[in-house]
């Protein structure tokens, strides 16, 4: 008579960690442009990672212990918002993704032109401005007329005409023009300055040895 019995069988699996993706930023809004670092601080083994920026742009790490540094532009005239994405990946194909946003404020860059027809003081300038964003503009051209800083403030990005003086009697003079242009809601600023040339004012004297008399009159000049 047969009589069954049973036998142990085993199989082995193995069971790699869950991918947990995870990162930080020591910036999530700023003023463009706005350099980021971003840490990782992903768990599940062995990972290798991606980075999409949500700009175009990408990169790469094979370790944990990398940073990651980006700058996020922003060009347009409102608040851009890019949702960073990580995919951590283990050896076999597993990956999840974890994701945050960074906003970067509309970019401010102060720009301007001028024409300057002459360089004999007073002489007008006209002033364009070109700057990029901003809500209010700072001016300081650079010297002042009787003790009174020539300077302004204004909201308006109209071009304008300003005068040039220089109160030195002998020497020409060099003027620094600084434009600075701020957003007044994020706080974001820039500066540019250009410099210019301004000469002495001509100023024609002479004296007359006499200035009245009996015809014929003689006066000598000088």
């Amino acid at each position: 008579k047969h009589t069954p019995y049973a036998a142990d069988s085993t199989i082995g699996y193995t069971i790699y960690p869950r991918v947990v993706p995870s990162f930080t930023a020591d910036k999530l809004t700023g003023c463009s442009d706005l350099p980021v670092t971003l840490t990782n601080t992903s768990n599940g083994g062995t990972l290798s990672f991606s980075w999409d920026f949500n700009d175009g742009q990408s990169a790469k790490t094979a370790n944990v212990s990398e940073t990651v540094a980006h700058t996020f532009i922003n060009r347009t005239s409102s608040t851009k918002n890019f949702n960073v994405v990580l995919t951590a990946t283990n050896p076999r194909g597993c990956k999840a993704t974890a994701s945050k946003v960074i906003g970067a404020f509309p970019k401010v860059e102060a720009a301007f032109t001028f024409v300057q027809p002459s360089k004999c003081t007073p002489f007008p300038i006209d002033i364009t401005n070109s700057s990029l964003n901003g809500t209010e503009y700072a001016w300081d051209f650079g010297h002042t007329v009787n003790g009174n800083k020539r300077d302004t403030l204004t909201t308006s990005k109209a071009a304008f005409r300003t005068y040039i003086y220089n109160g030195n009697a002998t020497n020409a003079q060099t003027y620094t023009l600084t434009l600075t242009a701020k957003d007044a809601v994020t706080g974001c600023s820039d500066m540019v300055t250009k410099t210019i040339d301004a000469q002495p004012e001509v100023k024609s004297l002479f004296n007359l040895s006499s200035d009245k008399g009996c015809t014929p009159l003689s006066v000598s000049f000088s």
